[in-house]
């Protein structure tokens, strides 16, 4: 049972400006809105419009049925955020602790690789062009780690392919941990771990240059794995943001 490094990580939130944005096209959002419109429109009927007399009967009749609509959507509202609304939220602030806890030590994770593997801290990662990160990966798989990560990790690491086992085994745990709260991960959240766990082009492309390693000197380059290191470390580093932004409720 390996030892999971666990980084404590004091991870900003999204602005006021950008959670509104978020939260008024969510589908709470659109409720309040409705709500909040029927409710200026009962206020209007009542404390103006009805002091002018209508032109014609049916004009009466109708702004009559809108107001009983209003009342029905505004009642909704008003059921909705007592029942529904504030004791939901309450208990996905508590599950948002845990899930961006996890999710951190996976963008913890990618930020590690990136900084292992070019030397570089993950503020540099925007500004790194292809052909910067192909120069970080021209290494051959075999050769030996920087000895850095041995005494970090608290284990001998002989070679690339023995690193990224460790960080897979890494990988794992946390998404394991992470699938106790699948309920509430968002779509595109889950679609990134299906491509982790179940995809894994990486894991499985390692694989492949392990197995066939002496046969072809294509299989020794981990630069020929640069673009499949690169977008899996962008995948573990947007997890965190990318869950703010989709479970704004």
């Amino acid at each position: 049972m390996i030892k999971l490094p666990i980084h404590h990580k004091e991870y900003k939130g999204l602005s006021i400006k950008i959670r509104l944005r978020l939260f008024l096209k969510s589908y709470s959002g659109i409720t309040f809105i409705i709500g909040f419109v029927s409710l200026i429109w009962t206020f209007l009927y009542r404390l103006v419009f009805l002091k002018y007399e209508a032109i014609y009967q049916w004009v009466y009749e109708i702004s009559e049925i809108f107001y009983a609509i209003a009342l029905s959507i505004i009642a909704s509202n008003i059921f909705y955020l007592v029942l529904n609304y504030i004791p939901t939220l309450k208990k996905k602030k508590t599950v948002d602790k845990l899930i961006i806890k996890w999710l951190v030590q996976l963008e913890e994770l990618g930020n590690t690789m990136f900084y292992d593997i070019s030397g570089k801290s993950s503020n540099e990662i925007d500004n790194m062009s292809v052909k910067e990160w192909e120069t970080c990966c021209d290494k051959i798989l075999k050769s030996s780690v920087p000895n850095f990560i041995s005494v970090r990790e608290q284990i001998r690491i002989e070679n690339w392919f023995v690193y990224f086992d460790l960080m897979f085994e890494y990988e794992s745990a946390y998404l394991e941990i992470l699938q106790n709260y699948s309920d509430a991960l968002p779509f595109e959240i889950r679609s990134i771990f299906d491509n982790i766990i179940v995809k894994h082009n990486l894991r499985s492309a390692l694989s492949t240059y392990r197995e066939h390693y002496d046969e072809d000197e294509v299989y020794k380059k981990m630069m020929n794995l640069s673009h499949l290191i690169w977008h899996h470390i962008c995948e573990l580093r947007q997890l965190v943001k990318l869950y703010q932004e989709k479970s704004i409720f």
